[in-house]
């Protein structure tokens, strides 16, 4: 483009003028190759945003947990928990919300939320529960039929998976209504 340095300003700039307009020279699928790569892509894009329109994806809520003794109303088939959740996340979880327990790798059940209450702390800490980001449930699943499950001891550690809500992907980043 700037080879010789006494051509004329107006002969430069009409030379890179026309090396600019061959732009078209730049994307030429010759081979059947190159046409099978760009079908590919077209066909994984059209794919994606099929899938991000019209799809569905899962919202779940993993929290950790303690197992403790059912309550004197519950029935065989429920197991209870105590969790710490912060508010945003407890109005969530209603009754009705499916549920995964998993207290060690050979105990998963699965059931749905029965029952959640704010577990009523001392006299001392009322105060210092509006300010704090979480608080304390009781947390009741029943399940389908009866496990027979009982934990080894009060306080066995146990992994609580929460099914929230199925939205396609366009719901979840607010691009359409869910």
């Amino acid at each position: 483009m700037f080879d010789s340095p006494f051509d004329s300003f107006q002969k430069v700039v009409a030379d890179a003028k026309g090396e600019r307009d061959q732009l078209d020279r730049l994307l030429t699928i010759s081979t059947p190759r190159e046409r099978l790569l760009v079908v590919l892509t077209g066909t994984v894009i059209a794919l994606f945003a099929t899938w991000f329109f019209i799809g569905s994806a899962t919202r779940t809520l993993a929290i950790d947990g303690l197992l403790v003794e059912p309550a004197e109303h519950t029935t065989a088939n429920t197991l209870s928990a105590v969790v710490w959740l912060d508010s945003e996340r407890s109005q969530e979880i209603t009754i009705g919300t499916p549920v995964t327990i998993t207290v060690a790798p050979a105990h998963r059940f699965d059931g749905e939320v029965s029952a959640i209450a704010a577990i009523p702390l001392q006299a001392a800490l009322v105060d210092a529960e509006s300010q704090a980001p979480v608080t304390m449930r009781r947390l009741e699943v029943s399940m389908p039929n009866d496990t027979g499950f009982k934990p080894s001891r009060e306080g066995a550690a146990c992994r609580i998976v929460f099914t929230l809500d199925a939205q396609s992907p366009a719901a979840f980043f607010g691009l359409r209504g869910a």
